[in-house]
C-alpha cells in the first residue's frame, strides 16, 4: 500500500501496482554501511569477503541515495515487517548481543 497525502491534509491508503524493471536484479547483503548529508542519506550494500582480528574486507556491491523524508519512512515500514517477521519466527538474536 502506497500513503497519499490529500489536499485537508489527511493520510489515506491507496494499492501499489510494483513492476520490477527488465534489468531488476537481486543482491545479496550481509554489510551496510550509511552516510548522510543535509540533503540525502546514502546506505551503500555489500558482501564481506574476508573477516579477521585485524578487519572486516567487504566489497560493496549497491548504493541506495535518499532523502532524509523518504529515509524515515523507509525506517518505519522496515521497522514494521522485522516486527511481523517476530511475531511468526520469534526474536531476531544479534551476535554479541546480551540476548544472543
Amino acid at each position: 500500500m502506497g500513503i497519499k497525502k490529500t489536499r485537508r491534509g489527511i493520510m489515506e491508503e491507496r494499492k501499489v501496482k510494483i513492476i520490477k524493471s527488465e534489468d531488476f536484479k537481486e543482491v545479496y547483503s550481509n554489510f551496510i554501511t550509511v552516510s548522510s548529508s543535509f540533503y540525502d542519506l546514502s546506505i551503500s550494500f555489500g558482501k564481506i569477503r574476508n573477516a579477521s582480528e585485524k578487519g572486516i574486507e567487504a566489497i560493496v556491491r549497491e548504493e541506495i541515495i535518499m532523502s532524509p523524508q523518504h529515509a524515515k519512512e523507509f525506517l518505519k515500514i522496515l521497522s514494521q515487517h522485522i516486527k511481523k517477521y517476530e511475531e511468526q519466527f520469534g526474536e531476531i538474536k544479534l551476535p554479541g548481543s546480551k540476548e544472543g
